[in-house]
């Protein structure tokens, strides 16, 4: 580690932290024991601290790297089963795909490129935050899948971050802008 990278995780602006869950007393806090031993961009944080009484800490790591220290998951079943779906096809998303051109045997082009894209924009710090509760700490990051001969399909997915810098897809299109 050179004298820049570690004045980087010094610096209160900029660099990667991992939330710390301190416990004290006899009460806990639900949503602070779900961020403990999460990655962020400590631009692109919870709020610290939660709440009244919070002893919650961050402590400053290296960046992550895609596919080494961060990795995302979407699991395949959340385009065959769910965008492709016949229990789901009520709700937009089977239509939206099916008009941007893919279809079910898209599946695993599509798991593989979430994969990708996720980890290196998480790693990137290319991320939204969103809701925040006792299942844990949302987040956006945009997937561009390029199609031949046709513009770029953009898709505003919805992750989950979780221990150690893995991020896991709630839902391949998230609604609202990124």
């Amino acid at each position: 580690m050179d004298f820049n990278e570690i004045a980087r995780m010094m610096d209160p602006r900029k660099g990667w932290i991992e939330w710390l869950h301190i416990q004290k007393g006899f009460t806990h806090c639900e949503v602070c024991m779900v961020l403990s031993g999460c990655r962020f961009m400590r631009a692109k944080m919870p709020v610290l601290p939660q709440h009244y009484g919070c002893h919650c800490m961050v402590l400053p790591i290296r960046t992550p790297v895609a596919n080494v220290t961060a990795k995302a998951v979407c699991p395949i079943e959340k385009f065959t089963g769910y965008v492709f779906g016949e229990k789901y096809q009520d709700n937009g998303k089977n239509d939206l795909f099916k008009i941007l051109g893919f279809d079910i045997s898209d599946s695993e082009m599509l798991k593989s490129e979430y994969d990708r894209q996720a980890a290196e924009k998480y790693a990137n710090g290319d991320y939204t935050l969103g809701v925040l509760n006792e299942y844990g700490q949302r987040i956006k990051i945009e997937i561009v899948i390029e199609r031949e001969g046709k513009e770029p399909a953009v898709f505003i997915s919805g992750w989950m971050i979780k221990k150690n810098g893995l991020i896991t897809n709630n839902t391949p299109f998230a609604k609202g802008k990124k």
